[in-house]
């Protein structure tokens, strides 16, 4: 069922996706903390690499089980990932500092849009022809 290729993919997947947690719980083990106390850009130092990270995880880890499908496919699916990455990160984020920004809630709706474009675009991608 799995050849080595998919099981590589998983495994840097998960290394991402731990990654990704360690960069959002600990985000100034690798860029310098905001000066200011500003909730804004407090959520944006938090997701800031860890949301691309945790993008490139779900990436990886939903690779190996469409290693098989079109490019054009695979595509779409690293976008998808990319957004998904950022909408969980940022939807966590929010919820630690309670909701507080109004810009980052309305980037967070405009990224569930994309996600559902985007999931859209590739249900109709994979449906077969009628042809």
């Amino acid at each position: 069922m799995f050849d080595n290729k998919s099981a590589y993919l998983q495994v840097f997947g998960i290394f991402a996706v731990v990654g990704a947690s360690v960069l959002f719980i600990c985000p100034d083990l690798i860029q310098r903390a905001p000066d200011s106390g500003d909730v804004e850009e407090s959520i944006d130092f938090k997701i800031r690499l860890s949301a691309i990270l945790l993008g490139i995880g779900v990436l990886f880890l939903s690779l190996a089980r469409f290693l098989h499908e079109s490019n054009m496919f695979k595509v779409l699916l690293a976008m998808l990932s990319l957004d998904v990455g950022y909408l969980v990160m940022r939807f966590i984020a929010l919820a630690n500092y309670d909701f507080a920004s109004r810009a980052q809630f309305s980037w967070l709706l405009l990224e569930l849009v994309i996600a559902v474009l985007l999931l859209y675009v590739l249900k109709i991608k994979k449906a077969p022809s009628k042809a």
